[in-house]
């Protein structure tokens, strides 16, 4: 019993992973800015969403920001994926979100409260100092910043508050678009089913987050 109590072996870090896309920078940026300092938490890059998909499934990481599309051909693997936050939606093309599973959620809940504070810090600081911020994503993903910036403006990054508007409800408003993406994936066979989207999301964090 007195070597249980003396043993107080730290828990392994928090692992986020994606690939480079400029809907996934804010968090990077955050890390890069000091907002996540201090946090049990190590990011991860990935060369493709291929490579990040594999290191989610084979539990390298327990956190992946990935399309909406991949996330739910992933869940027939993985049933209690879920997805925690939306982060971008080009119009008409994509929409990427942070993927976790259950587990992770209740053993790393302080955690991903910490990268939900420093995410939604750095998106204050691209308001607040756009020049600046768009400079620090654009050298990390080896591109000149103006072409950084075009592909930024060609998207639309979700807020903390749009995120509890969307996610958050009976039945949340996202499910729409989720079912919508469902129905593509049936219909192009990449799917066998699907799923009820309150099934898929867990607002949890977003509902303890300040608004």
């Amino acid at each position: 019993m007195l070597l249980a109590a003396c043993d107080k072996t730290p828990q392994p870090p928090l692992v986020f992973g994606a690939s480079a896309w400029p809907g996934y920078e804010p968090i990077y940026l955050a890390r890069d800015q000091g907002y996540l300092q201090g946090v049990n938490l190590r990011l991860e890059d990935f060369k493709s969403p291929a490579e990040t998909e594999e290191a989610f499934r084979s539990r390298k990481i327990h956190l992946a920001a990935l399309t909406l599309e991949r996330a739910l051909v992933l869940r027939r693997d993985i049933p209690d994926l879920k997805i925690i936050l939306l982060l971008d939606d080009a119009p008409g093309k994509r929409m990427d979100v942070l993927v976790t599973r259950d587990e992770s959620i209740g053993q790393y809940h302080h955690e991903m409260q910490q990268l939900l504070s420093g995410w939604r810090k750095a998106m204050d600081y691209m308001h607040s100092k756009p020049d600046m911020a768009a400079q620090a994503m654009a050298h990390r993903e080896g591109v000149p910043p103006p072409q950084f910036n075009a592909a930024l403006q060609a998207m639309q990054l979700f807020s903390l508050q749009r995120n509890q508007q969307e996610m958050i409800g009976e039945p949340p408003p996202i499910g729409a678009s989720i079912e919508a993406a469902q129905r593509t994936l049936l219909n192009q066979g990449k799917l066998e089913i699907g799923v009820d989207p309150s099934m898929l999301l867990d607002s949890t964090l977003l509902a303890e987050s300040p608004k």
